[in-house]
């Protein structure tokens, strides 16, 4: 009875075996179905669901020139028509030199008024750093209150003041920029910092040793010419003669304030910029 059961079973699997392969080969080709064309109609449907699917771009408002007047504006503007830019310095100074003759006063002698001829002739190592060696002349005259003073017999020959000065001074420049003049024109400018020694020669017929501080602005013209100011600080100590003994007082210290204006002249004439 089993063995029954099994031919039953195993008959018709040997024959699928058998004879699917020969039956598979003997049916036409038409009826075979066509692999490539299944897969070009298939690819074309999803191009067709994804040109469907996407969402076509909103126009972009025209670039306009006119002035922002909301932060949201700032989108619209054409590029770069409003961008400011920092070049080089306009006015190279490495490897040059400068002559800077000035005029000037000094600012807090309550005594005297006092006009100051000074110059200036220094050489730059790089745009940054150089040395200058400088010199002035003072041509005094006494104010109201010397006079004043003078009429009640008070004795003012004590009273010192400069005469002269030369020295030698460490230039330092950090800061450099552009300022704009009366919305018309752009003039670059240079910050720069001095400190230094020099002797400086008195009514009194002394020469102390005189320590210098000073800062000012030099305004580019030119590749070779600029306006320059120029604010200096000059300490000194030195003794004074008392005019009813002729004896010599103690020393005092002195400080002088300069104002010096004037025009710088570089030269070589620079070849690389």
């Amino acid at each position: 009875m089993q063995l029954r059961i099994y031919k039953t079973i195993l008959i018709p699997i040997v024959a699928m075996f058998a004879y699917g392969p020969a039956y598979s080969q003997s049916q036409p080709q038409s009826q075979q179905p066509d692999s490539s064309k299944e897969l070009e109609q298939l690819l074309s449907s999803e191009n067709q669901a994804t040109a469907e699917d996407e969402v076509p771009e909103k126009p972009q408002a025209p670039l306009t020139e006119q002035d922002p007047k909301e932060l949201s504006d700032l989108g619209r503007l054409a590029p770069f028509s409003d961008v400011a830019v920092i070049q080089k310095r306009y006015l190279p100074k490495t490897s040059r030199f400068e002559f800077f003759p000035s005029l000037g006063t000094i600012l807090n002698d309550v005594f005297f008024f006092q006009g100051v001829f000074s110059g200036r002739i220094g050489y730059y190592f790089s745009e940054r750093y150089g040395v200058e060696a400088a010199g002035f002349f003072v041509s005094t005259t006494t104010r109201e209150v010397i006079k004043d003073l003078e009429r009640r017999q008070v004795l003012t020959e004590s009273f010192a003041f400069p005469e002269s000065y030369y020295g030698l001074d460490f230039k330092w420049t950090p800061v450099y920029g552009k300022m704009g003049f009366m919305s018309k024109t752009v003039v670059p400018f240079d910050l720069y910092f001095l400190g230094g020694m020099g002797i400086t020669n008195t009514n009194q017929k002394t020469s102390p040793s005189t320590f210098h501080l000073g800062t000012g602005q030099i305004f580019a013209l030119s590749k070779w010419t600029a306006f320059r100011w120029d604010l200096g600080f000059y300490f000194y100590s030195t003794k004074s003669k008392v005019a009813a003994t002729g004896s010599t007082a103690e020393p005092s210290s002195y400080m002088n304030m300069h104002l010096t204006l004037g025009m710088s002249f570089f030269f070589p004439e620079a070849s690389y910029r």
